[in-house]
Formats: C-alpha cells, structure tokens, sequence
C-alpha cells in the first residue's frame, strides 16, 4: 500500500457511532509461524490489549495519537455482544494505488 495508515484514517473516515465509543485498541505488525499477524496493544502504554478486557482499550484520539506517533501499526475497533452494530473485515479488497474498493466489496458494503 502507498499510503501510511495515518493518512487513510481521519476522524471523518470512521463513522460516529464507532469514533464515540472508548472500544479503541491499536496493533503492531508481527510474524507467526511465518504469517503476518497482528498484535494488540493498549493505546497509550504499548502492552497487549485485550479483546476481552474493556481496561485495555481507550478512546478513538489516544488512540490515533499513539499510531500517529509511530508506536503502532494500526488501530482497531473491539466489538462486544452488547454492540447494536457489527463489523465484517474484507482483506485485500483495496487497490493499492488507488484506494478503490473492488467490486464484490462494495456489493457487500451495499447490502
């Protein structure tokens, strides 16, 4: 990908309903047994973070702040059972170059 993380995510590009609620954790690239893989990390801090344990997330800002810093690789949003919204994570679905959205992932964003 040509651009950093920082300069695809803006307040703007995260809709409210997730940018509000302090479910927010950041992540480090690593590799396991050969795999690229992504660890979670507290905002903030640098230990591992929990999808489990709300006392390792933080809010949207300190968490972009931290990335911004270049303690992180990414951020990520923790989804609970208690959540009136759900996620679905398309991999690979983005043009490098571009940043266009492939056409089977927009029918799915669509839906």
């Amino acid at each position: 990908m040509t651009e950093k993380p920082t300069e695809m995510l803006t307040q703007e590009s995260i809709p409210e309903e997730l940018a509000d609620r302090p479910q927010w954790v950041c992540w480090r690239r690593a590799e396991r047994d050969g795999k690229a893989t992504k660890i979670p990390v507290v905002p903030g801090v640098g230990s591992f973070a929990s999808s489990t344990d709300p006392e390792t997330w933080s809010d949207f800002e300190t968490a972009c702040d931290y990335l911004e810093r270049g303690r992180a690789d990414g951020v990520g949003f923790v989804f609970t059972e208690a959540d009136p919204i759900v996620g679905v994570d398309l991999d690979d679905c983005r043009d490098p170059d571009t940043g266009d959205v492939d056409d089977d992932a927009k029918d799915i964003i669509t839906r």
